[in-house]
């Protein structure tokens, strides 16, 4: 189990991570969010008789949301480093632990023998 939501939370109620504009989306159009009121994110729109293609904000690392709906690629990094530390897994169980690497010479064969592949190693391991 991984508790995403803790780390996403802590994006909006922790002002230690810098985003100017925490509940504004980047691409949108309108109202206080800016989501959805005048326009979504790659909606052709018209405005004052204009149209108009809704397109991002400049700096989208300002922003945790990117269109209302998915985060920022700014915010997504943020909680990934968060995840991969194991603090939010139960058991706590941090990503690098979980990947080992193995040599499978039938896989390699006729490739360079320093060759290493991943596996995951099995959960079900793990005492319940």
């Amino acid at each position: 189990y991984v508790d995403v939501y803790t780390p996403k939370y802590d994006l909006y109620k922790e002002p230690k991570y810098g985003f100017k504009f925490p509940l504004q989306a980047c691409c949108g159009l309108g109202g206080k969010y800016n989501y959805g009121e005048n326009g979504f994110c790659g909606q052709t729109t018209t405005i004052n008789g204009t149209q108009i293609v809704v397109g991002p904000c400049k700096d989208p690392s300002e922003r945790i949301c990117w269109d209302g709906v998915a985060f920022s690629q700014a915010a997504d990094q943020i909680v990934f480093k968060r995840i991969v530390t194991g603090e939010f897994s139960e058991p706590p169980h941090p990503l690098n632990m979980t990947c080992k690497k193995i040599r499978m010479p039938e896989l390699t064969s006729g490739f360079d023998d320093k060759v290493t592949l991943l596996a995951m190693t099995s959960f079900s391991l793990l005492p319940v």
